[in-house]
C-alpha cells in the first residue's frame, strides 16, 4: 500500500501539497494557466487568423448544457446569431492577397495550393486544440 496521490503539506491556508510525491504550490497553478491563455492567444492571432482581425463576441455565446439531442450544438443554436458565418476565416482567407499568396497561387486559371504551408497551418491549429483539451 502506498501513500495517498494528494498529501497537503499546508493544512492552514490549503496552498500547497504534494502530488505523487512532488511539491505543488497553487501560485504555480495559476502561472501555467497564465502562460497557457497568452501562448493561446498567440496561436490563435498569429497562427490561425494570420493577423486579420476576424471577432466573434464570445463573452455572448449561449450553450444548452442538458441539451441531449442528436445534433445539438451551440454553433446552430439560433441564439447564437453571431456564429452563423462559420466561413468567414475561408472568406477572408480568399479575399486578402497576401494571405491567399501565403496559402496558393493562381497558374494558367487554376489553384494551386503550398501543401506545406497548409500543413503548417493545420499544426497550428493542433496545437490550439490540444492546448484546449488541457
Amino acid at each position: 500500500m502506498s501513500l495517498p496521490d494528494v498529501w497537503w503539506t499546508d493544512t492552514k491556508t490549503w496552498k500547497s501539497m504534494l502530488y505523487r510525491g512532488d511539491e505543488i504550490h497553487f501560485a504555480d497553478l495559476c502561472k501555467v494557466f497564465k502562460e497557457m491563455e497568452a501562448k493561446l492567444v498567440q496561436i490563435w492571432e498569429e497562427g490561425i487568423l494570420m493577423g486579420h482581425d476576424i471577432r466573434v463576441e464570445y463573452d455572448k455565446i449561449a450553450d444548452d448544457l442538458i441539451n441531449k439531442d442528436v445534433g445539438y450544438s451551440f454553433l446552430s443554436d439560433a441564439r447564437n446569431p453571431q456564429l452563423t458565418r462559420q466561413d468567414q476565416l475561408v472568406k477572408k482567407f480568399l479575399q486578402d492577397e497576401a494571405t491567399f499568396a501565403h496559402f496558393a497561387m493562381i497558374r494558367e486559371g487554376t489553384i494551386i495550393w503550398n501543401r506545406s504551408t497548409l500543413q503548417a497551418w493545420l499544426k497550428s491549429y493542433a496545437e490550439l486544440q490540444s492546448l484546449l483539451l488541457f
